[in-house]
């Protein structure tokens, strides 16, 4: 185990001892600081194509059936076997996932009953959501992030010259084509979701997401068309209505979106990539 898998198992065992003397507090603080570490140790990781496939599949491998159950190895391996023939798992091959926080053993389905190991009652699981992305957040906090993430987004690239907006690995240049490829597919969900009785919301490859321009597209004619996209975007969900935000639509991965998941998806989505785009300006 490397030193940084020693130290999280290290700060997870004293935050379980301290929650068992009532300690939440410091408990809490210490479960985070396992998250930051693991979160750290993780920046550096591999890509399909690039030995992600060979990696995943060793991982699966060292999993311990007798702790984390048949069941999610099983469905491990196949998920592995998708991703190697270029598939999207559904939540028909990845179904939803509960973790027992007793003795770690998985559980699957939407629906899960007692955990296999230990007993532990269904209440008391651990959901493991399929992204973070759509996580609980207020119609509020998403209307209020996406505009002060698109002024963020416009003072980062304004006046980038177009020699640096092509430069490293992932560009400004591709990063702005992303964000504005993103905001015309999560966009065009939601209006489907609000117009239509339960929509099927198709999957899409992250790498397949750009953006259409008349022309060369040059950072200023990117620019502008991203905050005029993001106007016309926060013109519409600020018109949504509460039943609105509460509209929902299919993914064969995520299954049940509404309206305020899709659109805090969007969010969340560019604020991940903020830092990116700072570092891209600083030429860092």
């Amino acid at each position: 185990m490397s030193d940084a898998g020693e130290r999280i198992v290290r700060m997870l065992a004293v935050a379980r001892g301290l929650e068992d003397d009532g300690q939440y507090n410091v408990a809490k603080l210490l479960r985070a600081a396992a998250f930051g570490e693991g979160a750290h140790a993780s920046l550096v990781h591999p890509r399909l194509g690039e030995g992600l496939e060979d990696a995943l599949d060793s991982v699966v491998a060292e999993l311990d059936p007798g702790i984390h159950g048949q069941a999610l190895i099983a469905t491990l391996r196949n998920a592995a076997k998708a991703v190697r023939a270029d598939g999207w798992p559904t939540l028909v091959d990845a179904p939803p996932v509960s973790v027992c926080r007793s003795c770690g053993q998985s559980q699957l389905g939407a629906e899960p009953g007692r955990c296999g190991g230990c007993g532990a009652r269904p209440v008391t699981l651990q959901s493991i959501p399929t992204v973070f992305y759509t996580l609980p957040i207020s119609a509020d906090d998403v209307l209020e992030t996406l505009a002060t993430s698109g002024e963020e987004d416009i003072v980062c690239l304004t006046n980038i010259d177009e020699q640096t907006a092509d430069q490293g690995v992932w560009p400004a240049h591709a990063i702005l084509e992303h964000l504005l490829g993103s905001e015309a597919v999560f966009m065009a969900r939601i209006e489907r979701v609000l117009t239509e009785d339960h929509p099927l919301l198709g999957s899409i490859n992250p790498e397949d997401i750009s953006d259409d321009h008349a022309g060369a597209p040059t950072m200023a004619t990117m620019l502008a068309a991203f905050a005029d996209r993001r106007a016309v975007s926060l013109a519409r969900l600020r018109g949504v209505s509460r039943d609105g935000w509460q509209r929902a639509g299919h993914h064969p991965e995520f299954g049940r979106m509404t309206t305020l998941d899709l659109a805090a998806y969007l969010t969340r989505h560019e604020q991940m990539h903020l830092p990116e785009l700072e570092a891209r300006r600083t030429g860092l």
